[in-house]
């Protein structure tokens, strides 16, 4: 398959054998970029394809699953390879080129090869092993190269060869172009330089990331690291062979650029070292420390062994000089022990810290580190097992008034999140995260406080929190603990913290916790408002028996966008009718595999009158039912949607076997002459795998839908709803009676056959799959 543009100097070439590349020669000349997928054959290299003309403009080169080739260009074959070969290429990239060996075979490329390339990207490439840049006169060519990326490709040993290079003052330095450096998933990579790099400069280096290559001892020899002046980011995570950043290697400590025993690193602002199960020190030699007077993010995840010394060594001549510019903090310790002083004094006296992560460290209260975190607005704890308390006793020992994020993962022995006093600081805090905190009973608890008489802490109302969640929190009792006895067995089962209601609570989302009841409204004597919420997801709440507990008019969700219920096999109905006539605002409704659901509006609720679903869902644009094996009905009153539903764009049900209509006849009394119903927005309509279901909606009424382009009825057995389609395109749905005698339907009124599935994807295939529609007289 070829696409080329007749203007255009852009070629794209795929699925094609490597012996037909020679028939597109005629476009070398001119082509700026080239994109060869899938190249099927043997061609051991590029340059066969290409004539001595050829290839004078291109700029970008991007080979993709081109399986057989070893190599761009082969001087060991003495081929007649072009001079101006890949010298104006900016742009290479090489990807899933399972046979490539090397860029350039040979050792000794032709003159002005790649002298212009700028950008190097080299991904999966399994062969690859050695060097990728085999020869320094390779590299010496490379004047402008900016970006090197490399990854998978697992047997590449080295990136750059540097055996043989000579040192001297007035040859000029090589990579000094060098901005952007990205190593990943590179097994058997070794060394990044290999040989003498005092000709090598990396001054104008600024990103360098390694992640994942398993047997890298270090990064950088001292002369590097002293050319190092304008690197602003370093990353390195999960190298398990690291020892140190930098080695320092007796032939070049005197050599190149002198600087003394403290390298400083002046613009670094970013430094994250991860996941490093073998580091030792930032050098290997202890004469020699670094300087970040710059650094404004942090990363520290080590072992523990390496954490104290090279703690020692950042305390003494690295943070003192960064402390005030320091934003982001993350710290962690990997260790079965108790935690590091080492680590506790890492986190002391930065005054100006924006956001600490603090990972895997045994710590029983955040507040014996008598933290200073005044600017704090980031706050995200992991795996802290022995932590019980965020601050108990005095509450100045932690202070968070600028707070806007906190975020809690794995602290399993937490049981208490805030004190009153400590939460009442919490006047910017915006989104509140619990995942996994299995013995946390409550978010705001006076048994955090000392001295306090009085009160249970529930007039702190965290005025700006916007959004709430809470996984895998399965004590969880009440956002506010009380000053009086309960019966925890009860009180666990309810969710009774809402009751005080957060007016900018606009996302709450609740996952596998044990809770009955999620708005506890016995004993309110006021209206539980929640007035800005917009997103309410509820996940794997095993124990859920309804939303609501008393009397509903007291709740208000006004603003409620989005319901989300899924895996609740103990919720029975979802809304009662007052609640129903409340949510109008409500877009979209996704209920799955609630198992026990048989109502979504409670029909027995006893305070509501018998007109309540008129006007219900104005805004309702999508409702989606899976699963839900004990629902016989959508919507218990056919005429919710004459007044309602006007708004629903897309209705789809599946795998619920107990469903027989989709809108009940509780308002059968009501009915008047005019039995059609229009819904003007709906787009799509799905019915699937609903074993019982017989009719859409009561016998004698009809549905219309002007907008209706996807259709899908599939094992719905017993369904006898006729689908029909008007000149208008315009699908109609009319309810009928099972017919008993199959010799007395007239097939032109009939259903279509229930063994046929309905699958139309647009308005075309309506009209040809469906009957026309025959209006009754």
């Amino acid at each position: 398959m070829t696409k080329s543009y007749p203007k255009s100097r852009i070629l794209t070439i795929s699925d094609i054998e490597a012996t037909s590349l020679f028939e597109f020669k005629a476009l070398w000349e001119k082509v700026e970029y080239i994109e060869l997928v899938r190249i099927k054959g043997c061609c051991q290299n590029i340059v066969p394809s290409f004539d001595a003309t050829g290839l004078n403009e291109l700029k970008r080169l991007s080979l993709t699953s081109f399986d057989e080739l070893e190599c761009i260009i082969d001087t060991t074959q003495q081929q007649d390879v072009p001079s101006t070969a890949f010298s104006n290429l900016v742009d290479l990239s090489l990807e899933l080129c399972d046979g490539l060996r090397e860029i350039c075979s040979g050792g000794r490329p032709p003159r002005g090869f790649l002298e212009n390339l700028e950008t190097l990207k080299i991904s999966y490439c399994g062969s690859m092993s050695n060097s990728l840049f085999p020869s320094w006169m390779l590299i010496q060519g490379l004047r402008k190269l900016k970006e090197v990326t490399v990854y998978g490709c697992g047997e590449l040993e080295d990136v750059f060869e540097l055996e043989g290079l000579s040192y001297a003052k007035e040859n000029p330095f090589l990579l000094s172009s060098l901005e952007s450096l990205y190593l990943e998933n590179l097994e058997n990579l070794r060394y990044i330089w290999k040989g003498p790099t005092q000709q090598v400069s990396l001054q104008s280096l600024t990103v360098v990331k390694v992640y994942s290559c398993n047997k890298l001892r270090y990064l950088f020899t001292l002369s590097l690291a002293r050319s190092l002046l304008q690197l602003e980011e370093l990353e390195v995570w999960g190298c398990s062979s690291l020892e140190h950043i930098v080695k320092i290697k007796e032939a070049e400590e005197n050599v190149g650029g002198g600087g003394g025993n403290d390298v400083v690193f002046p613009k670094l602002r970013k430094l994250r070292l991860q996941r490093l199960e073998n580091f030792i020190n930032f050098f290997d030699s202890e004469n020699y420390s670094s300087t970040w007077p710059v650094l404004q993010e942090f990363s520290l995840y080590l072992p523990l062994n390496s954490t104290t010394s090279f703690v020692a060594e950042l305390e003494a001549n690295v943070l003192q000089t960064s402390k005030e510019k320091l934003r982001v903090l993350d710290v962690g310790i990997i260790s079965n022990q108790l935690y590091s002083t080492g680590a506790a004094q890492l986190i002391h006296g930065f005054q100006n810290l924006e956001e600490l992560k603090i990972r895997e460290c045994r710590v029983q209260v955040l507040s014996q580190l008598e933290l200073s975190l005044s600017s704090l607005k980031v706050l995200e704890l992991y795996d802290l097992k022995e932590l019980e308390w965020l601050c108990k006793g005095p509450t100045h020992l932690l202070s968070l008034p600028n707070l806007k994020r906190l975020e809690v993962y794995g602290c399993s022995r937490l049981r208490h999140m805030f004190s009153p006093s400590l939460a009442r600081n919490l006047l910017q805090l915006e989104e509140l995260i619990i995942h996994d905190c299995g013995e946390l009973e409550y978010i705001v608890s006076i048994k955090a406080e000392e001295n306090v008489c009085g009160g249970g802490g529930n007039d702190v109302m965290l005025p700006k929190l916007r959004i709430l969640q809470l996984d895998r929190v399965e004590n969880f009792i009440d956002f506010y603990s009380e000053n009086s006895s309960l019966n925890l067995q009860t009180a666990k089962r309810q969710l009774r913290g809402l009751r005080h209601g957060l007016p900018n609570l606009e996302e709450l989302e609740i996952s596998r916790c044990r809770v009955q009841v999620l708005f506890h409204l016995e004993g309110l004597e006021q209206e539980l408002a929640f007035p800005s919420l917009k997103v309410l997801e509820l996940e794997s709440l095993k124990e859920l028996e309804c939303l609501c507990k008393g009397p509903t008019h007291l709740i208000s969700l006004p603003n409620l966008k989005k319901l989300s219920v899924s895996h609740c096999n103990r919720l029975r109905h979802m809304f009662s009718p007052s609640l129903a006539r409340n949510l109008l605002q409500l877009e979209s409704i996704d209920i799955e595999n609630c198992k026990e659901l048989e109502q979504i509006i409670d029909e027995d609720h006893k305070e509501d009158d018998d007109h309540v679903q008129l006007g219900l869902f104005p805004n309702l644009s999508s409702i989606s039912i899976k699963e839900c094996g004990k629902l016989k009905t959508l919507f218990p009153a056919v005429t919710i949607a004459r007044s309602g539903l006007q708004n629903l764009r897309a209705l789809n049900v599946e795998k619920s076997f107990q469903l027989k209509e989709l809108f009940g006849h509780k308002d059968e009394a009501d009915m008047t002459s005019d039995r059609e119903m229009v819904l003007p927005q709906l787009v799509i309509l799905s019915l699937e795998q609903l074993a019982s279901l017989i009719n859409f909606c009561p016998i004698g009424y009809h549905f219309i839908f002007p907008s209706l382009s996807m259709l899908f009825v599939a094992e719905c057995p017993k369904l006898t709803t006729r689908f029909s389609v008007d000149q208008n395109r315009s699908v109609h749905i009319e309810a009928e009676a099972p017919q008993t005698d199959k010799e007395d339907v007239d097939m032109e009124q009939s259903p279509l056959e229930t063994t046929m599935e309905i699958k139309c994807w647009n308005p075309d295939s309506l009209r040809k799959r469906l009957p026309p529609y025959i209006e009754k007289r």
